[in-house]
């Protein structure tokens, strides 16, 4: 049997590669327009978050490079606030900018997938199942670099597809392009030991895709242009960030969090071993307490740590502490520079060090630079962490639709921050709203300028108009004005219980307080009246009003409804079709980029699972941030359908052996 030449196959390969009709293009246009249709009303939420949402808004004004140094400028990566950045000057707003590559994303995958041979039915169906999908709707309205993460992944995993399907000229294109996606991920966010697992599931499944035959022949310069070409931009995308960062802020680094100085001093405090280790609490009183006896530069620290504010029970919790270390740090005055910062942490990492290889402090040994290493006081919440994460996946339960007035303290220069980074539109509020109506005036010769009610720390509705009441004027005499009417529109259901005031504000300055507290029913009880000297008022109605619902609500409380079911039954159809997979196993195309796909999507979504189990176990409760999931939400009922539809190849192949007639071709696309 002779070989063919390289020109024959690049022959054989374009004529034989599927191609992306017309008609999957359509159906995907349809479901990305009722995706943007469903989400018009929605907008970035304006909330306080100095280490998150605040931070990527602020780093994206002044592009990342380009800012004052202090212990919050690289607290995270660079290609998030980019994005921004890029979306600002292009007065894109942010949440359709994200929605646009999130759909541009997806569609690049299921294109490759039909590349790799799957149906353009199948490659809708999973199109569908990734805009569609409801954690979408909530994660989309957050500032929070889960929302690049996602595109970026659909991105990279459509490039790795085209490299096992494309004809050989094409190849090191395609890896060019996984590199690229793979490289922006990394510096996305910082669990980048996910990357590492995924280009090592890319380089075996890269071999095992080559015919046996060649394999011996093929694997290194298959393995040097797959794997090998996207290490090498990763690396090289790495060491130009942390050139740039040590150019701007003298910081070799991907970001301070993940800095070596920084590290050594957290992994320090982590290797004083407690009496009793507390669950969420990797460095415990009793540490720190030892800590300070043994160190100078840490116990220079005392006072900023123990009068932090939001102890639970007395200690920091770990999603705490990192921040609250920073900041201490800065607060004595050592992170005017990265220089000085480094020297201080030096210290801190040195000094403890020193004393646990002397014996003066019990130690023990730190396998991370974040987990708490006493696996003993959390291994056994693994299983219902891991529970508790797998619900999200089949909620159906959505969550309450928010918006600006439901975040405590938010101060009007961080929603202004928003509205201008973020290029925020103005949308009408249409959801559940309390209304308040009533009548007050002054007595005397005071003058009443404003009604407000306030709760949760803040102004939640104020009123400076007043309307004509002839009635109160009539039973006042020429005490009441002519404008005593007011009324305040609270524009969100309040939660029963919610204690509040509201405020009479005359132009003396004078305050009237009358307190009031939200029922179940919606309704609003008032408490004793105050003194009525100065301001004399009643109240009419006040009690909650449902919101206004439109249509594209109620689609997406239906897809809210639909979703996890669907979810569910493609899990008990990834189930049969494992089992029958595994039955016809004689059957089954190893080299079929379906397979292929199929270990990616496992891979990834595996990974990440086990990443945040572990998270959610040792360090805080992630499965009230769905937003770290987002990214495999979808590809998992994407992996399923894959199942699924090698599953009825196979089947289609054993009926067209055994039966009378071949009547159904099999996916002609291999690894070339």
């Amino acid at each position: 049997m002779v070989d063919s030449s390289p020109n024959d196959l690049e022959a054989k390969a374009s004529t034989s590669q599927p191609r992306v009709g017309w008609t999957l293009v359509a159906a995907c246009l349809v479901i990305a327009i009722l995706k943007l249709w469903i989400v018009s009303g929605d907008d970035i939420l304006a909330y306080r978050s100095p280490h998150d949402a605040e931070w990527f808004l602020q780093s994206a004004e002044g592009w990342h490079w380009f800012r004052d140094y202090d212990f919050m400028t690289l607290i995270r990566r660079p290609v998030y606030p980019l994005f921004i950045a890029l979306s600002e000057i292009t007065s894109i707003p942010l949440r359709l900018s994200t929605e646009l590559l999130f759909l541009t994303a997806a569609f690049a995958f299921v294109a490759a997938l039909v590349k790799a041979g799957q149906r353009s039915v199948l490659a809708t169906g999973m199109f569908a199942l990734i805009v569609l999908n409801p954690w979408s709707f909530y994660v989309f309205r957050i500032v929070v670099s889960d929302v690049l993460y996602a595109p970026l992944l659909l991105f990279a995993l459509a490039a790795m597809i085209m490299v096992l399907v494309e004809r050989p000229s094409q190849r090191l294109k395609w890896a060019t392009m996984t590199g690229l996606a793979l490289a922006l991920l990394w510096e996305t966010r910082k669990e980048s030991e996910l990357i590492a697992i995924y280009v090592v599931a890319w380089a075996i499944i890269i071999v095992l895709s080559i015919p046996k035959s060649e394999r011996a022949r093929r694997w290194k310069r298959e393995l040097l242009v797959g794997a090998g070409v996207p290490v090498a931009i990763i690396a090289c995308i790495s060491i130009a960030v942390r050139t740039a960062n040590y150019a701007s802020y003298g910081v070799f680094a991907d970001d301070e969090i993940s800095w070596s100085p920084f590290t050594a001093a957290h992994r320090a405090l982590l290797r004083i071993k407690p009496d009793k280790p507390i669950r969420y609490v990797p460095v415990p009183f009793e540490s720190r307490s030892r800590a300070y006896a043994v160190s100078p530069a840490f116990a220079e620290l005392r006072d900023s740590l123990e009068l932090f504010p939001e102890k639970v029970n007395g200690e920091i919790p770990a999603f705490w502490f990192f921040w609250i270390l920073r900041e201490s740090v800065a607060t004595k005055g050592h992170h005017t520079t990265a220089a000085a910062a480094a020297e201080f942490y030096g210290k801190i990492a040195d000094e403890i060090n020193a004393a646990c290889d002397s014996g003066k402090l019990p130690s023990r040994q730190v396998y991370s630079d974040f987990l708490d290493p006493s696996v003993s006081s959390y291994a056994g919440y693994l299983p219902s962490s891991f529970l508790s994460l797998a619900r999200l996946f089949i909620s159906t339960d959505e969550p309450i639709y928010l918006n600006d007035l439901m975040f405590d303290h938010t101060p009007r220069r961080t929603t202004e921050l928003f509205d201008r980074v973020a290029s925020r539109r103005v949308i009408e509020y249409r959801g559940p709203q309390m209304v308040i109506q009533g009548w007050a005036f002054c007595t005397g010769d005071d003058q009443l300028e404003s009604v407000e009610i306030s709760g949760a720390g803040r102004v939640l509705a104020t009123t400076t108009t007043f309307t004509p009441r002839p009635d109160v004027v009539a039973a006042y005499g020429g005490d009441a004005p002519q404008n005593t009417a007011f009324t305040l529109w609270v524009p969100f259901k309040v939660p029963a219980g919610n204690k509040g005031k509201i405020v009479f504000n005359t132009r003396r300055s004078e305050k009237i307080v009358q307190a009031c507290v939200v029922m179940e029913d919606g309704k609003i009880k008032f408490g004793p009246p105050p003194d009525q000297t100065l301001v004399k008022f009643y109240f009419e109605r006040a009690e909650g009003v449902p919101g206004v619902v439109t249509l594209p609500d109620i689609v997406r409380g239906w897809i809210w409804r639909s979703y996890g079911w669907v979810v569910i039954v493609l899990t008990f159809v990834g189930v049969a079709a494992i089992l029958w997979l595994f039955v016809r196993r004689a059957s089954v195309s190893w080299d079929d980029p379906a397979f292929a796909a199929i270990v990616l999507l496992g891979v990834v979504t595996v990974s990440r699972v086990a990443l945040f189990t572990l998270l959610d176990a040792a360090a805080w409760r992630c499965d009230t941030e769905p937003r770290f999931l987002l990214p495999v939400f979808y590809l998992y009922p994407c992996a399923l359908v894959l199942l699924a539809g090698m599953a009825l190849r196979v089947a289609r192949r054993h009926s067209s052996t055994h039966g009378p007639i071949a009547t159904v071709p099999v996916s002609p696309v291999r690894m070339r």
